[in-house]
C-alpha cells in the first residue's frame, strides 16, 4: 500500500511537528526527561524503548502557540500513525502537562519543512 493510499483510507493522518536542529540533526526533546528523539525527512520515526507515543499537532496554530519563542525551531508537515496511548511517558515518568492540540502517534514521518522560527 502506498503512503498516499494509506492517507486516503485514514490509516495515516496528516499533522505538524516541531524539531530543533542540534549538531546537524533534527530532534524533538522530551522535556520532563531531557531525552531526545531523532527525526529524518521522509523516514518513519518511532518512540524510543520504554517510551510512550510521539507528540504531533493537527492544527498549525496550536503548534505555533506551543513553540512560542523557541529559537531555531523547524516546523514540519508530517504524516503520523495515531496511537491508542493517552499520555506521554518515559520509563514510567508521565508528563504533567500536554500542550493544547497535542495528538499521540506511534510513528511520525517528516514530509516537508514549512518554516524555521
Amino acid at each position: 500500500m502506498t503512503l498516499e493510499k494509506a492517507i486516503n483510507l485514514g490509516h495515516v493522518k496528516m499533522g505538524y511537528k516541531a524539531t530543533s536542529k542540534v549538531w546537524g540533526r533534527d530532534i524533538s526533546w522530551v522535556p520532563f526527561t531531557a531525552r531526545e528523539v531523532k527525526y529524518k525527512l521522509n523516514k518513519w520515526t518511532i518512540p524510543r524503548v520504554n517510551c510512550g507515543p510521539l507528540a504531533v499537532f493537527t492544527v498549525y496554530t496550536d503548534l505555533l502557540d506551543f513553540c512560542g519563542t523557541w529559537e531555531e525551531t523547524h516546523i514540519w508537515e508530517c504524516c503520523f500513525i495515531k496511537s491508542k496511548e493517552t499520555s506521554l511517558y518515559v520509563n514510567g515518568a508521565y508528563a504533567d502537562h500536554v500542550p493544547m492540540g497535542t495528538r499521540f502517534a506511534d510513528a511520525v514521518m517528516l514530509t516537508k519543512l514549512l518554516c524555521i522560527i
